[in-house]
């Protein structure tokens, strides 16, 4: 725990058991959706569900298997608190659960573009958006390719990325290069499922290697990104308390 970077990181961040007012309304939202049987078209541009794709699924497994469990879903929210992130840039809104948590971490001085291929996932999401009455959100409708580097283009810098999106190696590493020539050395770039197939280990590992990175930090479900400064090799961490260990009861839920 050399860094301080990272020491700041377990202290303010990964260790920070607080919880604030808006969690409760947005887990709410995820408890309705987990409940709600109703059908929902599926368009999906990535690289799927591990569970097999289908024309329509219940809007509760669509929640089931895609939404972001609720300790990272926190972790989101303080990350943008603590570092102060401004211009967020979300790749994959899905039901916009992990969006909600992003864009009321700084509801008045933050701006989340949050891109969604499937319309019909779009639609929740943004009704989920309304029902917060969360006005700092730009959701952005189309495939990646088509919607990435116009939406990076009109932004001076980006603050925080999350990739959650496409989980296949290659256009993981491609959009992260498409993000890069706008970082700083304030940028956090956050991926998700690094563990989910061997592509995005890969991809993991040949991210965190890139020269403009200071320091990743590895927790398993996510990977974050730092530019700082650097002053001697890239630092890696790996932090994984058993809270969040991915056998643990609770981890998914």
């Amino acid at each position: 725990m050399h860094s301080p970077l990272v020491f700041d990181f377990v202290e303010n961040l990964f260790e920070d058991e607080r919880q604030y007012y808006i969690f409760e309304k947005i887990e709410r939202l995820r408890k309705q959706m987990l409940a709600d049987s109703s059908k929902v078209q599926i368009t999906d541009f990535g690289a799927g569900s591990l569970t097999g794709n289908k024309a329509e699924k219940p809007l509760k497994d669509i929640a089931d298997s895609a939404l972001t469990s609720k300790p990272f879903c926190e972790l989101l929210f303080k990350t943008v608190s603590h570092y102060k992130s401004t211009t967020i840039v979300e790749l994959g809104t899905s039901l916009g659960l992990a969006t909600t948590y992003l864009a009321s971490a700084r509801p008045t001085s933050s701006k989340v573009y949050t891109l969604e291929g499937n319309p019909h996932v779009a639609a929740i999401a943004k009704r989920n958006f309304q029902k917060l009455e969360l006005n700092n959100i730009e959701l952005v409708l189309g495939q990646f390719e088509h919607t990435l580097q116009a939406t990076i283009n009109q932004l001076p810098q980006l603050d925080l990325v999350f990739f959650d999106g496409n989980h296949q190696k290659q256009p993981t590493v491609d959009y992260f290069q498409l993000c890069l020539p706008k970082a700083s050395e304030e940028t956090i770039f956050i991926f998700d499922d690094i563990y989910w197939s061997e592509g995005m280990t890969e991809a993991w590992n040949e991210i965190r290697q890139h020269e403009q990175v200071s320091h990743s930090i590895d927790l398993y479900q996510f990977g974050l990104l730092f530019f700082k400064k650097k002053t001697a090799a890239t630092e890696a961490h790996t932090l994984i308390p058993h809270k969040w260990k991915p056998w643990s009861a609770g981890f998914f839920s």
